[in-house]
């Protein structure tokens, strides 16, 4: 993947959510979406992994709720299950899925997580995603000196 096409793809997945997100929290959203879809394509069927990813807690039961009118329950549920099979819990931004005033109700809610999905779903992320952000780091840090 180039560097443009995963600018455009986390783009893409940050415009979804603006709709009804608060800007400063919209980055937690993509963030916890980001690390569960490298997580789970990296690790999905590896048995003494780093991570584990075990049924009903990969991205691919995330995909599997689309269109579903629990959707936002169901994702809320996938991801508690990875959190507690990696010890997780309280790593990553605590947002809700399933949160009726950021990401609206019913209908809205389940195209807001289909759209929120779609961008991360259709192509793998790779280990490179984690290390640009390192990079930037990295050439901050150099400048402040």
């Amino acid at each position: 993947m180039k560097k443009s096409e995963l600018y455009s793809l986390l783009w893409e997945a940050c415009n979804k959510l603006r709709g009804g997100v608060e800007p400063s929290r919209y980055k937690d959203y993509v963030l916890v979406l980001l690390f569960f879809k490298y997580v789970s394509d990296r690790y999905k069927g590896q048995p003494f992994a780093e991570f584990t990813v075990s049924q009903g807690a990969s991205f691919d039961d995330l995909i599997a709720a689309k269109g579903r009118s629990d959707i936002g329950e169901r994702v809320d549920k996938i991801l508690q299950k990875f959190l507690e099979d990696n010890r997780l819990q309280g790593a990553l931004p605590d947002v809700s899925f399933n949160n009726r005033e950021e990401l609206g109700s019913g209908k809205e809610l389940v195209l807001s997580l289909i759209h929120i999905s779609e961008p991360t779903r259709r192509t793998p992320i790779s280990y490179a995603v984690f290390c640009l952000k390192k990079k930037k780091q990295q050439k901050r840090k150099k400048k402040k000196c």
